[in-house]
């Protein structure tokens, strides 16, 4: 029998203690194998309100699943049961062990990436060449017009357009900031989201493109914002016209595939809605009822 080791998990990956786990609700923790066992044995991998028994987790399936997290741009990593009610990641330290040292280290620069984004007096140096962060005078916001100085590379740039530091008020009378022009060579690979002007990489697949940042769809190749297009009608027509990178049954079968989803919850929703009256006057008076018992 190989060993079996618990790992607690709370809702942010905090640690458990003796305090907080009586007053905490959350109960949730997998248990993983140390070594490669039987397969057919099964554990309990997570023990919500529910406690349901659930299939071991190897230690390999576990390091697979939280690398491909971390590589897909999460730094927490969510609890790997699907079923996990409590909505529960991974504790920092066991992450930490748990993941190759390249994976770990992707996380980090993962983590600081975030930090930056929401820090609206710090920046990335506009330099390609560059990994400086740099950060804003007294702490005045990088939207107010201000002459900013990489730390790294020495570079002055404006920190409302990111180009070369320039004195003119209006930043459309400035050169064109030629220190973020994307090679030509790399032109058909990598693109910046119409949105919020994020570069995105694209290898192959699907031309509807998804911004993991703002969380917006659009066209790879006109960038044209795609967030309601739930039929993809954008490349049936117009010079994205089976652009989209996959074959015309695949997507014809998405379609109705989609068109079933919508009218089945419409159904549903239409012969509940009879039921749904009935019962309404029901849940008021038992409502009213329990709020006097009070």
């Amino acid at each position: 029998m190989p060993k079996i080791e618990s790992v607690v998990r709370t809702p942010r990956g905090k640690e458990i203690t003796k305090e907080t786990k009586k007053k905490s609700k959350f109960k949730c923790f997998f248990k993983r194998k140390s070594a490669v066992g039987d397969s057919s044995q099964n554990q309990n991998v997570c023990k919500s309100k529910k406690q349901e028994a659930l299939p071991t987790i190897e230690e390999s399936c576990l390091i697979l699943y939280a690398s491909y997290e971390i590589r897909q741009g999460k730094v927490e990593v969510t609890c790997p049961d699907t079923g996990c009610e409590d909505g529960g990641s991974l504790f920092i330290t066991e992450l930490q062990e748990l993941v190759p040292e390249e994976v770990w280290n992707l996380r980090e620069r993962l983590k600081l990436f975030r930090e930056i984004e929401e820090d609206p007096t710090r920046c990335w140096c506009p330099k390609p060449t560059c990994e400086g962060v740099c950060s804003s005078q007294d702490e005045v916001p990088l939207k107010v017009k201000q002459k900013i100085t990489c730390p790294e590379c020495q570079l002055n740039f404006c920190s409302k357009c990111l180009s070369d530091w320039h004195p003119n008020p209006d930043c459309q009378e400035a050169p064109p900031p030629h220190s973020f022009a994307i090679p030509a060579d790399l032109k058909n690979v990598i693109k910046r989201c119409p949105f919020c002007n994020i570069f995105i990489e694209r290898d192959a697949g699907c031309a509807q493109m998804f911004c993991k940042r703002c969380h917006h769809m659009f066209c790879w190749h006109c960038l044209t914002i795609l967030d309601y297009d739930y039929l993809l009608r954008h490349y049936t027509s117009g010079p994205c016209k089976g652009k989209l990178g996959h074959s015309r049954i695949s997507v014809l079968f998405y379609r109705i595939q989609f068109i079933g989803i919508v009218l089945g919850f419409g159904l549903v929703a239409i012969l509940a809605s009879p039921l749904l009256i009935v019962m309404a006057p029901c849940v008021c008076m038992y409502g009213a009822v329990c709020h006097n018992r009070k």
